[in-house]
């Protein structure tokens, strides 16, 4: 079955930095180990970075991260798709994910589902995607075997594999459009990459056909991204090569290959005119065991930070009082982490409170910092929706967040209180980070509260509990769908207040948040409310959330900006 292209009207790819330099991304072996990096100065002599170590590693156990698709959005946010499994598993057809502004801090990993319409697609190869610019949305596409779709060419592929490239369309990636055919040659196709060329769109793809051997790369030309694309050429390579890249290096048009028949070997073939070919092979070096993946020109400046940085690693805890915490009683009981029914991270038996940094370069850092406390009831801390994947956001934006570790007073058998353990250790996050501020790049007197549902009353006791909170005052709190406080000390000088519920949240909640504004109002301190109709309780940053709630950290971007709290 041949569907109609789809009808798009697009520049490939947003405006690139200059080409003083190429950053190519691929992986190594499998895919097992994650994102490798390599530069060049003229595409053709390639060197590792960070002796070869990845810069990016699968996030769950099983995970793959081959084909890694490297592309730079718009508004200069770098994206990275990748194959996240050979073939479909118990969670369906899924594309990896994640973004990053400087190549080095990457978002939390997001698994795209695809074709959840079609139980019997058997796998999701090479993703990649280009800009619509004339839509505002990315056309992600990539290579699939739906079994008996395509039944003519069914014996000609391995093992019964029989591909043709998929596509669908995002503006958000949250959600998408129905996946359906983006190109049919009539035969097994992977592998596509399109590349603008010569006032045109140039496809080059794998001819996967094996009964008899291709496994070679063609062309197909089109006037517009979305096709049809015709014109099929001859193969302009020999066999057994895959996962092709191009680069455009002065006049020449690069395409980049990875040879995966033993002896395994990268190589590359060059044009002027994309139809007389020469392969550069042999004029090419790269770093050994090189798989395929993406070229992408940089600047100079950005290669030079490459070359200094070090793959980013989760954050090691800091913790508040190295020779214990008063109140802990001596209690030297490890912490328990463990995983809801879900999924999500979990943590408990907190003795030692500690804050996770996420800190982002130094070139990038607003000055501002937020001190995160996770919500859990007090008895566990949800670390993902409500800790990690904050922190990385802030960070991510300029933003230091520091993802706190609190002791729970409601655990089973706990002898913490609220407000003297907890509380203390919110209070002695802010003295931490102010003390360090010049050693991570915050101004002390921008660090604020962040706090989700128990963690939220946690924040607000720091902003609005009675007594003199001297160095650990913040100067300005958010609370998102917080427990309150049953008193709490409002006055002008009450930090500035972010609050966000949803409206169907508990009362307790969702008219307590809406008196507390008007509190705060009354007493002359600066308050900023949302509410999300539809919405209930623990959303957080959840990268499975749909609607506007999904947009509420941006306002709390715009709160910060809007008070100057933003350099």
């Amino acid at each position: 079955m041949r569907l109609a292209p789809l009808c798009l009207f697009a520049v490939l790819l947003p405006p690139a930095p200059a080409a003083d330099s190429y950053l190519f991304a691929s992986f190594r072996g499998n895919g097992e180990d994650g994102l490798h990096y390599a530069l060049s100065s003229d595409g053709y002599h390639w060197t590792a970075l960070a002796d070869d170590s990845p810069w990016l590693r699968p996030a769950e156990s099983g995970e793959l991260m081959r084909d890694p698709f490297l592309t730079r959005a718009p508004d200069g946010i770098y994206h990275l798709l990748w194959t996240w499994t050979w073939y479909r598993d118990d969670h369906g057809l899924r594309l990896g994910h994640a973004t990053s502004r400087d190549l080095v801090h990457w978002t939390e990993q997001a698994a795209i589902p695809i074709l959840s319409n079609e139980p019997g697609a058997r796998n999701a190869w090479a993703p990649e995607m280009s800009w619509d610019s004339k839509n505002g949305t990315w056309v992600i596409y990539w290579a699939t075997t739906i079994p008996g779709r395509f039944p003519a060419g069914d014996a000609e592929g391995d093992g019964g594999l029989n591909h043709r490239i998929y596509s669908m369309t995002t503006r958000d990636f949250r959600e998408y459009s129905p996946a359906r055919v983006f190109f049919d040659p009539g035969f097994n196709v992977i592998d596509a990459t399109i590349f603008p060329a010569a006032g045109r769109y140039m496809m080059v793809l794998k001819d996967e056909r094996r009964n008899p051997v291709k496994k070679n790369l063609r062309l197909a030309f089109a006037k517009d991204l979305g096709g049809p694309y015709t014109g099929l050429t001859e193969p302009f390579t020999g066999d057994w090569v895959e996962g092709p890249t191009v680069a455009k290096i002065g006049d020449d048009y690069i395409v980049y290959f990875d040879h995966y028949a033993r002896p395994q070997h990268y190589g590359a073939m060059r044009s002027r005119d994309l139809k007389t070919w020469e392969d550069v092979t042999a004029e090419m070096t790269f770093p050994p065991g090189q798989r395929h993946g993406t070229v992408i020109a940089i600047s100079d400046q950005q290669a030079e930070v490459l070359r200094k940085a070090e793959p980013a690693a989760e954050p090691e805890p800091v913790f508040l009082w190295p020779n214990g915490a008063p109140g802990s009683g001596g209690k030297t009981e490890p912490e328990v982490h463990k995983l809801s029914p879900g999924g999500d991270h979990l943590i408990t038996n907190v003795h030692r409170p500690a804050i996770l940094p996420y800190l982002p370069a130094r070139e990038m850092a607003s000055g501002a910092a937020v001190i995160i406390a996770p919500g859990g009831g007090h008895e566990d801390l949800w670390m993902d929706h409500e800790g990690y994947n904050v922190g990385r956001w802030l960070m991510q934006h300029g933003i230091a967040g520091f993802v706190l570790k609190y002791r729970l007073a409601r655990q089973k058998g706990s002898t913490y209180q609220i407000e003297r353990e907890s509380l203390a250790d919110i209070r002695k996050a802010l003295e931490v980070v102010r003390a360090r501020a010049a050693e991570w790049n915050v101004d002390p007197n921008r660090i604020g509260v962040m706090g989700f549902s128990a963690g939220g009353q946690v924040a607000a006791l720091a902003a609005m509990a009675p007594g003199d909170a001297g160095a650990a005052r913040p100067a300005f709190q958010a609370l998102i769908y917080p427990a309150l406080p049953a008193s709490p000390l409002l006055s002008k000088d009450t930090p500035p207040a972010f609050l966000v519920c949803g409206e169907n949240d508990r009362p307790g909640i969702a008219q307590g948040i809406a008196e507390l504004y008007l509190g705060l109002k009354r007493a002359g301190a600066s308050a900023e409310l949302h509410v999300y109709a539809g919405v209930g309780h623990g959303f957080g940053i959840r990268y499975t959330t749909k609607g506007a709630v999904v947009g509420w950290i941006e306002r709390f971007h715009e709160f910060l900006e809007t008070r100057k709290l933003l350099k």
